[in-house]
C-alpha cells in the first residue's frame, strides 16, 4: 500500500468533501482516501499496480474540484490574489446596486432606468462568480449538490424572479411604475455572492492561520550543513547528507540530521522538539536530533538518520496524521452533511409549494424558497470537528505532545483511569549502583567483570547502569556468546561459564537460595542477583529517583478525577515505597508485560477508559491493549510505534496538559456541532416565514446570505 497526498481546490463544505472522498474511493486502486477541510488536502491509500494519479485528478477535475499531488504546488499560488481581486470586484458592484435598490425613488432617475441598472449590475456580480453556477451546476448533474448549489439556486432564483417583474410591469413607451422597485431583489441576488464571498475570504484566513502554524513546525530543519571532507569542511544541501557523515555544528545553528556527538561540547536548545526551554548539556556520546539548536559551543556530530529517517520527521508524520484523520464524532457529521444540501432543497421546494397552497402570490413564495436555500449551510457542520482537530495537534505539537490520529485526541478526552510503568515514567531511569555484595569465594572485580559482559549487550536502564559502574571500576568484559534476555533478566556465557543476572523473581531465587550477606538492601532499592553456573554469587543494589514532574501528574490526575496505577516489573517494595510517596491507592510490583495488559483488560470489563503510559518494549502490549496508550519519546523504538500518544519530552506535566487539551477540544466540538444543529434548526423555518402569518415578519435574501456566512465564521473563529 503506497499513501499519496494531493492538493485539492474549490472545497467549501463538508458536502464538498464528501464528494470528493467518494469520487476518490471510486477511481481503481484506490483503498482509502480522507480529506481535511482545513488544509485542503486529500489522502490516499492505494494499490500501485493498479493506480493511476492521472485518473484520479481528472475524475476529481470532472466532480468540479481542482487536484494535484501535493509537491506541484506552483499552479496554486496564484489563485489567493486572482480570488481576491474577483471579491473586491464583487463587492464595490454589489454595494453600488445596494445603494440604488435602498435609494429607490429618492434619485434623480426614473424607476425603469433604476430597475434596468439594477439589473445590468445584478447580472455583473452573477458573472464575475460564475464559478458557483458552474459548481452547482456540476453538482446538480452528478446528483451530488452542494453549498456552490444552494447559492447558485438562492441568487439565480432571485435575479430571475426580480427580471420576470421588472419585464412584466414594463408600461406602454416602457414607462415602470415606481412601486415596482421596492419588489426587485436584485440585490439579494448579488449580495448573496458578496456576503458569501466574504465569509469564505475571512474563514480561508482562519483557517490559513491555522495550516501556517502546522508549516512552521517544518521549517524548523535547515537547509544546510556544514560537513567534513577529510580535513576540511563545506557547506552543503540536507539532502546530499548520509549516514555516517560528520557535521560541524557551531553556536546560533540549527541540527539537520539525527546523530551521536563525536567531539565537542554544546548546549542545545530543543524547546522546538520537545518543548523545554532550558538547554541541554551535551558531550561525546550523547545523542542530538534534527531540528533542536546550538545555543552555546559547538559539536561534530556523525550521523545516523537524515530526511524522513530522523525523529523529527517521524513526529511531523503524526502531526499530519492528526490533521488528516477524522474523529469518530466527525463522522456523524459527515453523514448529516451527505444528505443535508438535498433535504434543504426539499424544504425549499415544500416552502414554496406550502406558501402557494395557502393562497399567497407566487412571487411571495418563491422568496420565502430561495431564503431557505441561502441561509441553510452545510459549512459550520463540516468545519466544526476538523478545525478544532487541527488546532489542538498543533498545540499539543509544540509542547512536545504528539497524538497519532483525531480518535487518539477523541478518546484521550474520556481517559478516567490511568496506569504507568514505573522505570523511565515515574522516575528519571537513571539508576545508579549504590552497593555490590558478593560471597567470600568470589571478588568484587571478578563480578563486575562479568556483569560488564553480559549487560553489555542490554539497552535496559539497569543493565546500562551497571555498566557504568563496573567500567567506572576498571572492569574489563571477557569473552561472551549466547546471550539472550528475558522478562527481568540476562544470560550469556562468559568464558566458558553461564552467567544470569537478573530480580530473584525473574530467576526463581528463593529466601533458602540467596546466601544471608546478600539480603539486606535498602527499602526501595531495586535488587539484582549475579547467578553462576546455578549459584548465587553476588548482589547489586541500584537505586533510581523519582521525576519531580510525577508529582505534578499526579495531583492534575487528582483533580481531573483520574484513578491511577504503577504497574512496574521491579520488585513489590520498590514498587510499595514509590506508591506511598506519590500517594496513591494501586501499585502492583513483579507485573510480567502479559500481566500488565491483563490489568489493563481487568479493568476495562469494569467499564474504565485507559490510558497506558510506558517507554520500555515490555510495554508495547498494554501500549496497544489500552483506549490510549502514551509512550515516553526518550523510550524504545517499539513502545513509541506501539503508542497512540507520543512525549517527546519527558515533562510528565505534558500528560495532564494533553489530557486537559483532549478535553477542551472535545467540549469544544460538541458545542460547535450543537450550534450549527441549532442555527440551522432555527434558521430554516425563520426562512421559510413561518413567523409571518402571526407578525408579518419574513426575512430577506440578502440577509439569509449574511446569516449563513456568519454560521461559518463562528466555527472557524
Amino acid at each position: 500500500m503506497k499513501q499519496i497526498k494531493y492538493t485539492v481546490g474549490g472545497m467549501h463544505c463538508a458536502a464538498c468533501s464528501s464528494r470528493v472522498e467518494r469520487t476518490a474511493l471510486a477511481c481503481r486502486g484506490v483503498k482509502e482516501a480522507a480529506i481535511n477541510l482545513v488544509r485542503g488536502t486529500l489522502v490516499v491509500c492505494v494499490d500501485a499496480s493498479q493506480f493511476s494519479s492521472d485518473n484520479l485528478c481528472k475524475q476529481i477535475q470532472a466532480a468540479g474540484y481542482s487536484a494535484s499531488e501535493q509537491s506541484a504546488r506552483d499552479s496554486l499560488s496564484k489563485k489567493p490574489r486572482e480570488a481576491s481581486c474577483q471579491l473586491l470586484a464583487t463587492v464595490v458592484v454589489a454595494g453600488l446596486l445596494f445603494v440604488l435598490a435602498m435609494a429607490g425613488e429618492k434619485l434623480a432617475i426614473s424607476p425603469l432606468v433604476n430597475g434596468s441598472a439594477q439589473a445590468v449590475l445584478a447580472a455583473t456580480v452573477l458573472l464575475l462568480n460564475r464559478q458557483y453556477w458552474l459548481a452547482g451546476l456540476r453538482g446538480l448533474v452528478n446528483r451530488a449538490p452542494t453549498m456552490d448549489t444552494l447559492v447558485a439556486l438562492g441568487s439565480s432564483a432571485s435575479f430571475f424572479l426580480s427580471l420576470v417583474i421588472l419585464i412584466a410591469n414594463l408600461g406602454e413607451e416602457g414607462h415602470l411604475s415606481s412601486d415596482i422597485l421596492s419588489r426587485l431583489y436584485f440585490d439579494s441576488s448579488a449580495m448573496i455572492y458578496a456576503f458569501v464571498g466574504v465569509g469564505k475570504w475571512l474563514e480561508g484566513k482562519a483557517r490559513d492561520k491555522t495550516a501556517a502554524s502546522l508549516e512552521a513546525l517544518a521549517r524548523q530543519i535547515p537547509h544546510e550543513a556544514v560537513r567534513f571532507i577529510g580535513n576540511r569542511t563545506e557547506r552543503v544541501n540536507v539532502e546530499t547528507i548520509r549516514p555516517g557523515d560528520v557535521l560541524f555544528v557551531r553556536a546560533g545553528e540549527a541540527i539537520a540530521a539525527d546523530g551521536v556527538v563525536v567531539a565537542g561540547q554544546a548546549q542545545i536548545d530543543e524547546s522546538t522538539f520537545t518543548g523545554e526551554s532550558l538547554p541541554r548539556e551535551v558531550q561525546t556520546g550523547d545523542e542530538l536530533f534534527c531540528s533542536t539548536h546550538v545555543a552555546g559551543g559547538w559539536v561534530h556530530l556523525k550521523v545516523t538518520q537524515t530526511g524522513m529517517s530522523t525523529r523529527f520527521a517521524r513526529i511531523l508524520n503524526l502531526v499530519d496524521s492528526v490533521t488528516e484523520s477524522k474523529a469518530p464524532i466527525e463522522r456523524v457529521a459527515d453523514k448529516v452533511s451527505a444528505v443535508f444540501v438535498p433535504i434543504v432543497m426539499a424544504l425549499a421546494a415544500l416552502t414554496f409549494f406550502l406558501w402557494l397552497l395557502c393562497g399567497y402570490p407566487a412571487e411571495f413564495s418563491l422568496v420565502n424558497a430561495v431564503c431557505v436555500l441561502v441561509i441553510s449551510c452545510p459549512c459550520a457542520l463540516g468545519l466544526a470537528t476538523p478545525v478544532a482537530v487541527t488546532i489542538a495537534g498543533t498545540l499539543a505539537a509544540r509542547n512536545g505532545v504528539f497524538f497519532k490520529d483525531a480518535a487518539a485526541l477523541e478518546e484521550m478526552s474520556r481517559i478516567d483511569t490511568a496506569v504507568l510503568d514505573k522505570t523511565g515514567t515515574l522516575t528519571e531511569g537513571k539508576f545508579s549502583v549504590t552497593a555490590v555484595r558478593t560471597v567470600a569465594s568470589v571478588s568484587s572485580s571478578a563480578v563486575l567483570s562479568l556483569a560488564l559482559s553480559v549487560e553489555s549487550f542490554s539497552t535496559h536502564p539497569l543493565a546500562q547502569a551497571l555498566c557504568r559502574f563496573a567500567q567506572g571500576h576498571g572492569a574489563k568484559p571477557g569473552k561472551t556468546s549466547n546471550f539472550c534476555a528475558g522478562q527481568g533478566m540476562v544470560r550469556a556465557d562468559v568464558e566458558g561459564k553461564v552467567v544470569e543476572i537478573g530480580n530473584a523473581s525473574a530467576l526463581s531465587l528463593t529466601a533458602e537460595s540467596i546466601p544471608e550477606n546478600l539480603k539486606n538492601a535498602e527499602p526501595g532499592q531495586t535488587v539484582l542477583y549475579l547467578r553462576v553456573n546455578g549459584v548465587v554469587c553476588a548482589a547489586f543494589s541500584l537505586s533510581d529517583t523519582l521525576k519531580d514532574s510525577a508529582f505534578e501528574l499526579i495531583s492534575k490526575f487528582r483533580q481531573l478525577g483520574v484513578d491511577v496505577y504503577i504497574a512496574s516489573g521491579d520488585a513489590a517494595s520498590v514498587v510499595q515505597v514509590v506508591k506511598d510517596k506519590l500517594g496513591l491507592n494501586h501499585g502492583i510490583g513483579q507485573m510480567t508485560p502479559e500481566a500488565k495488559e491483563a490489568l489493563v483488560e481487568k479493568l476495562h470489563r469494569r467499564g474504565r477508559h485507559v490510558l497506558f503510559i510506558g517507554d520500555g518494549i515490555n510495554d508495547a502490549p498494554s501500549l496497544v491493549r489500552a483506549d490510549v496508550g502514551m509512550a515516553i519519546g526518550a523510550g524504545t523504538n517499539v513502545a513509541v510505534d506501539s503508542a497512540d500518544v507520543v512525549l517527546v519530552s519527558s515533562r510528565l506535566s505534558d500528560v495532564a496538559a494533553a489530557l486537559s487539551l483532549s478535553r477542551a477540544v472535545m467540549r469544544n466540538i460538541r458545542e460547535n456541532l450543537f450550534w450549527a444543529f441549532f442555527y440551522n434548526v432555527l434558521g430554516i423555518p425563520l426562512a421559510a416565514g413561518v413567523l409571518y402569518p402571526m407578525c408579518g415578519w419574513h426575512l430577506s435574501p440578502m440577509f439569509a446570505a449574511a446569516a449563513m456566512s456568519l454560521s461559518s465564521l463562528c466555527v472557524v473563529g
